[in-house]
């Protein structure tokens, strides 16, 4: 009867996994890296401290419950730093407790996330994979948290041992499966739908923002500058007779080279400039700065990419660059209209160079005044 409400205490505290799981998602899908591994530590550690207000007794002051299943999975699903501090909470919460057991259950605490730890130091082979192989061993290796019984007081240990050790051991092996199904389910979850984003936003070749990831953006930007008085910049780069590239060393070198250009331009500007590969050759740039700041970006790039792709074994190209500044009022459309005239001219007057639009121009005007060079470029 006993070894039953014991089952059923642990599964009623399976009832505060389904929550913690989906706080867990919630955490994946909004945080940065380092914060999302202390919110799961916290996360885990006060579910852990709070089944053990919900226990099995199986002695005065020595009780069993749930809390090796949410230590064991801590760092499998949350690392190393949201496996100690689920442990520490939760260590602090069985001292808080009491009773003869509390060092013992310490200890079990201990070996609930050391046993976690070493799980996620095997090789892959062993602990990645889609299938219950991993699971079952990882609840295999949590059931050495039992061993804490070994510390109760001699007058208790045999009689806590013969009554408790192996319903508790099945139960927690039982708990780690089931909500490690969970977990993985909704990381699996978690990782399809950024795979879906990234393959909907991301130039498959360039890893760079694509035409539609840029022109959703950008006005989201935009609009941000004008509340905010900054200037921003649009500047449209194309690649010089890059047909004759492809011609002369054929489509898998024009292919390195394009990789090779979005790299160096990823690398000169600031992380938070939105840089696209619009098709084909040409790129285009959203950059936080004025337009004579821009001209400034984008000669060096030009002069850059002159002199060679830093560390690219790639034949050599010239780049023409467009730019455009985005005014009040104007949509990126008509921007990107104002930098590709600029781009024209630019190839116009000889290539390898860099050409700026005239602002005066009528917002979302289709055909924008005139372009001229950026001054001294």
């Amino acid at each position: 009867m006993e070894e039953l409400q014991l089952i059923v205490r642990v599964v009623e505290g399976l009832g505060v996994l389904a929550l913690v799981t989906m706080l867990y998602g919630a955490i994946v899908r909004g945080l940065p890296e380092r914060l999302r591994r202390v919110c799961v530590g916290l996360v885990f550690g006060i579910a852990a401290s709070l089944v053990m207000f919900h226990p099995f007794v199986v002695t005065p002051g020595v009780v069993v419950d749930a809390r090796g299943v949410l230590l064991v999975l801590a760092a499998p699903f949350g690392g190393g730093w949201a496996c100690l501090i689920a442990g520490l909470l939760t260590a602090g919460a069985r001292l808080q407790i009491g009773g003869m057991g509390a060092h013992a259950g310490v200890v079990s605490i201990a070996l609930a996330c050391m046993a976690g730890y070493a799980f996620t130091r095997l090789p892959a082979r062993l602990s990645a994979g889609g299938g219950l192989g991993p699971l079952l061993l990882l609840a295999l290796m949590g059931t050495c948290q039992s061993a804490s019984f070994f510390l109760l007081p001699p007058e208790i240990m045999l009689s806590v041992i013969r009554r408790a050790m192996l319903p508790v051991a099945l139960v927690n092996a039982f708990g780690v499966v089931l909500f490690g199904l969970f977990l993985r389910s909704e990381s699996n979850r978690i990782a399809d739908a950024a795979r879906n984003v990234r393959e909907a936003t991301t130039d498959p070749l360039t890893d760079l923002s694509n035409r539609r990831h840029f022109e959703r953006t950008a006005p989201d930007r935009l609009a941000m500058a004008e509340r905010e008085g900054r200037s921003l910049s649009v500047l449209l780069i194309d690649i010089d007779h890059f047909k004759d590239v492809n011609d002369r060393f054929g489509h898998d070198v024009g292919d390195v080279v394009l990789c090779a250009l979005a790299r160096t331009l990823r690398r000169n500007v600031r992380a938070s400039d939105l840089v696209a590969r619009l098709g084909g050759e040409e790129f285009a740039i959203l950059l936080d700065a004025s337009v004579p700041a821009a001209g400034t970006i984008a000669e060096k790039l030009r002069a850059g990419i002159e002199a060679g792709l830093d560390g690219e074994r790639v034949p050599p190209v010239t780049i023409s660059i467009g730019i455009a500044a985005a005014a009040p009022g104007q949509s990126i459309a008509a921007t990107l209209k104002k930098a590709d005239l600029a781009l024209y001219e630019a190839k116009r007057l000889g290539r390898n160079r860099v050409h700026r639009h005239e602002d005066a121009v009528v917002a979302d005007s289709p055909w924008p005044a005139h372009s001229s060079p950026v001054a001294g470029l």
